[in-house]
This record gives structure tokens, sequence and C-alpha cells, in this order.
């Protein structure tokens, strides 16, 4: 677990959400984030944490989307 910090924020969060909506991630002085018609708002002035864990697969399950980013993580390592 990591605190999202200023240098995350701006270099490392995409600018734009993958669903097919395709909203624009963006930190506003808020007190709570919301969605909007075309934007996901973050509370810019809360503190934020980056959550990640890893599960072991098999790598045959990551070639099993057509457009997961694990596919290509998973065929590029081979």
């Amino acid at each position: 677990m990591a605190e999202i910090t200023d240098r995350v924020k701006t270099k490392l969060i995409r600018e734009y959400d993958k669903d097919a909506s395709h909203k624009k991630y963006m930190f506003e002085d808020v007190p709570v984030g919301y969605e909007g018609a075309d934007k996901l708002v973050f509370p810019d002035k809360v503190q934020l944490y980056d959550f990640a864990f890893t599960h072991p697969l098999n790598k045959e399950m990551f070639r099993s989307s057509p457009s997961s980013d694990l596919m290509s993580a998973g065929n590029s390592m081979r």
C-alpha cells in the first residue's frame, strides 16, 4: 500500500479511463470524489492510497481475453 503523491498523480495515473465512456481522470478540491458526464473526479486534498496485490496464475489464462492488459504483459514475457 502506498500514498498517492503529487508525483504519482502527474506521472503514473493515466489521463483517461479505459471504459467505453473514456472519461478523463481529474483531481479537484472537493471533499468526496464523484463521476460526472465526461470526467471521474478524485478529491485533491484527501489522502489517497494505492493498493495492489499479485496472485499467481497460469500464463495461458492471460491470453484468454483479446483486450486484456494481462494478455499483453504475459505475451511479452515469453
